[in-house]
């Protein structure tokens, strides 16, 4: 009588598992919201305090762009090499799909780095 033990995924294959488990994009969203209203209370505490300064409007506005153009980029990036990806076998789909991502935080790098000159 031996019981049959369920076969847990090798470490390479544990970020394959994590991205599919709900559980994980629960704690990454509610870990993200927590940032967020931890960095806007500082914020507001330091501009009350008067350790900053209130941005102009330029400012403002060339921090938005700085920060959503190259996400917005890598993402369009990926989700064009995810759709030249998914026509090909699921074997090589897997293979595939670590140079996908890399390509896309590269374009994410490289636009920061440009606009951050």
């Amino acid at each position: 009588m031996t019981e049959e033990r369920p076969q847990s995924p090798g470490p390479w294959r544990w970020p394959a598992a994590w991205l599919r488990d709900q559980a994980f994009w629960k704690d990454v969203s509610s870990r993200s919201l927590a940032t967020l209203i931890a960095g806007g209370l500082a914020y507001l505490f330091a501009l009350g305090a008067g350790y900053i300064s209130k941005p102009g409007t330029g400012e403002l506005l060339r921090g938005i762009i700085v920060a959503l153009v190259p996400v917005l980029l890598g993402v369009a990036v990926y989700l064009s090499l995810s759709l030249l990806v998914n026509k090909f076998p699921k074997r090589i789909r897997t293979i595939l799909y670590v140079p996908t991502v890399a390509v896309a935080l590269v374009v994410v790098y490289v636009g920061y780095s440009l606009l951050l000159r």
